[in-house]
C-alpha cells in the first residue's frame, strides 16, 4: 500500500496497483486508515498527515416564527422612519411659512 498527499486528498495505490482517492475527511474510514498507517511505523512518518478541521456545523434553520419576528421588527423600523420623515417635512414646511 502506498499513499501520496495530493491537492485536496490522498492518493492510495494498493498492492494490485489500484488507485483510489481519499478525501481529507476525519469521518471517512479510509482517511482514518491512512492516519493509522502514518502512526504505525516510523518509516511512514514522511507521509505527513494533513491538518483537517473538524466538520463544520450548519447554522440552524430559522423557524417561521423567527422569520415573522424579523419581518415585524423591520416593518416597525420602516414605520418609525416614515413617521420621522413626515415630522421633519412638516417642520420644514412650517419653517418656510
Amino acid at each position: 500500500m502506498q499513499y501520496q498527499i495530493e491537492g485536496d486528498g490522498i492518493r492510495r495505490t494498493d498492492d494490485n496497483g489500484v488507485i483510489s482517492s481519499i478525501p481529507l475527511d476525519p469521518n471517512n474510514t479510509d482517511y482514518a486508515e491512512y492516519v493509522a498507517w502514518t502512526k504505525a511505523d516510523p518509516a511512514n512518518v514522511a507521509q505527513t498527515v494533513p491538518q483537517v478541521d473538524a466538520p463544520v456545523q450548519a447554522a440552524p434553520v430559522p423557524t417561521i416564527e423567527d422569520v415573522q419576528a424579523q419581518l415585524d421588527a423591520a416593518q416597525a423600523a420602516i414605520t418609525a422612519i416614515a413617521a420621522n420623515a413626515a415630522a421633519v417635512q412638516a417642520g420644514a414646511a412650517q419653517a418656510k411659512s
